[in-house]
């Protein structure tokens, strides 16, 4: 890996015993996005903690117990049109179950995620700027632990979609067809990062990177759809829910108001990653952004 991975082979090998290449936009953007990322984990370690805090005495039964009640009360105050009834109670609801097993599943799930995501990110660091400062061909291979930060990228992320998708699921018939296609879009990202990664474990050059960066490209565009259809579908459900009672739209609008920055965080960043890996294939900082964008998405479900 040099300044311009497909064309900067040769120099690299070729350069005195000690003396590193360009890092700049390479291994450079990569330990910008590392450091940003591992803030935002910190972030993710405090939610949970903060969670668990606010409520202690929530056992894993008893949160299995009030995802049962939460879904029968679910279907108690849905009327027989399929839609979400517009009193307070269904905004009460709506609010109450988040805090159910569903939000505890995806809680557990990504923190084990982030961490794994975390370590890898930064061992790899290590082992390119430290462990081997002093061998530049050394960063012309692809470390193992590097390559799994795609497949954990694109477990997260379905995760997170799943999560907001349940949300919009349990509102009623008529918005279902935003979770399919929904559903669809986060099952085609999937793809590309099962193609993307089978790509990574079959080379040892970090320099082939940049014959997939566009099935990088391809998942993260995936993601801004199935984003913007999920977040768009909740802020609609959110704002026709008002019903003219001021605590009750206080509620609506807290909410929308977090669907809304969450939403549009990790989209506009998804989107930057979509668009570097697209024009910029030839370098990495299109990974070091995805290391904050990866983070942003397990920010956003634990900030709700």
């Amino acid at each position: 890996m040099a300044a311009v991975l497909s064309t900067n082979v040769s120099s690299v090998m070729a350069l005195p015993a000690g003396m590193p290449p360009a890092l700049d936009d390479t291994l450079g953007a990569m330990l910008i996005g590392a450091f940003i990322s591992t803030i935002l984990y910190g972030l993710t370690l405090n939610q949970i903690s903060r969670y668990y805090e606010l409520y202690p005495v929530d056992t894993p039964l008893f949160r299995i117990m009030v995802s049962a009640l939460a879904s029968l009360q679910h279907r108690r105050l849905a009327p027989d049109n399929g839609g979400v009834s517009a009193g307070p109670n269904s905004i009460v609801w709506f609010a109450r179950y988040l805090r159910g097993v569903a939000l505890v599943d995806t809680y557990a799930r990504t923190s084990i995620l982030e961490t794994v995501h975390t370590v890898c990110i930064l061992e790899s660091i290590y082992y390119y700027l430290v462990a081997n400062q002093a061998n530049p061909s050394s960063i012309l291979g692809f470390h193992p632990p590097l390559k799994l930060v795609i497949p954990i990228t694109a477990v997260t992320t379905l995760l997170c979609h799943s999560f907001y998708a349940r949300r919009v699921y349990l509102f009623g018939s008529h918005h279902r067809m935003s979770v399919v296609i929904a559903a669809l879009f986060s099952m085609a990202k999937m793809g590309f990062c099962v193609a993307a990664t089978v790509e990574v474990f079959s080379s040892p050059l970090i320099i082939t990177i940049e014959k997939y960066s566009w099935m990088v490209s391809a998942s993260y565009g995936c993601t801004f759809v199935a984003d913007a259809l999920l977040t768009g579908t909740l802020i609609y459900i959110l704002l026709h829910s008002r019903t003219g009672f001021k605590r009750t739209d206080s509620i609506v609008e807290t909410l929308a108001l977090y669907t809304t920055n969450t939403g549009l965080l990790t989209s506009t960043v998804g989107v930057i990653v979509f668009i570097l890996a697209l024009v910029q294939p030839n370098n990495l900082i299109w990974a070091g952004v995805g290391f904050v964008s990866n983070k942003l998405y397990a920010n956003a479900v634990l900030a709700v």
